[in-house]
């Protein structure tokens, strides 16, 4: 029956109000609140409020639920979307079922739409490759290594892949995540660098060799 200064700007004053909590299992899920009643509120108005949060716990716990799984949901929506690695998800006959645009980018395709529908071997150059790969997730429930990937207009490269088996709640397979990152590049110029040592080696070697000619011409 106290007024309340705990109000918005602009909003009618609160002269008296009665509150009770909304409980769901023991947690607090809300507040049921009523406010400037001509008299003051008695132990029959509360026991009637109390009795409409009871009633509206389920509801609102419901909501609250529903509101935090969206919230989740479109955070990991947002994640996917902006990862900078291509993320694709297959179904368990490894069909590709939904892509990020990184892996549209990634494959050269015109659009996402045109990646979907596509089996995981295709993405190969030799698509007996995937094999392993696939045997791999049944056996462990992931995989991690390279492969010479194909891109959508025939191109290859080297590709740096991640996957895994995608579960429900009940445990029950169905389907794989992937991730993939182009290092074609970083494999190449590891490659120039052990040439560029060998090279160095063989002509220090050679330097030796001169040097211990030169040497023993001299003596």
């Amino acid at each position: 029956n106290e007024p309340s200064t705990r109000i918005p700007e602009g909003h009618i004053p609160i002269r008296r109000n009665l509150a009770v909590p909304v409980l769901h299992r023991g947690e607090v899920v809300g507040m049921f609140q009523a406010a400037n009643k001509a008299d003051d509120y008695t132990d029959a108005d509360l026991a009637l409020a109390q009795t409409v949060a009871d009633a509206l716990a389920p509801v609102l716990d419901a909501r609250l639920k529903r509101d935090r799984a969206e919230a989740e949901l479109h955070l990991k929506n947002l994640t996917f979307e902006s990862a900078i690695t291509a993320i694709s998800i297959a179904d368990k006959d490894a069909t590709i079922r939904h892509v990020n645009p990184a892996f549209v980018k990634l494959w050269g395709y015109p659009d996402r739409e045109a990646a979907l529908g596509n089996s995981v071997a295709s993405f190969f150059v030799d698509p007996a490759d995937a094999g392993p790969v696939v045997e791999a997730l049944e056996s462990r429930g992931a995989w991690e290594g390279e492969f010479r990937a194909k891109r959508h207009d025939g191109d290859n490269f080297i590709s740096r892949g991640f996957a895994t088996v995608v579960r429900d709640r009940e445990g029950n397979h169905i389907g794989y995540q992937s991730t993939n990152l182009d290092v074609t590049a970083q494999r190449e110029a590891e490659a120039q660098l052990a040439e560029t040592l060998a090279n160095l080696e063989r002509s220090n070697r050679e330097l030796e060799q001169f040097a211990y000619v030169a040497s023993h011409d001299l003596q």
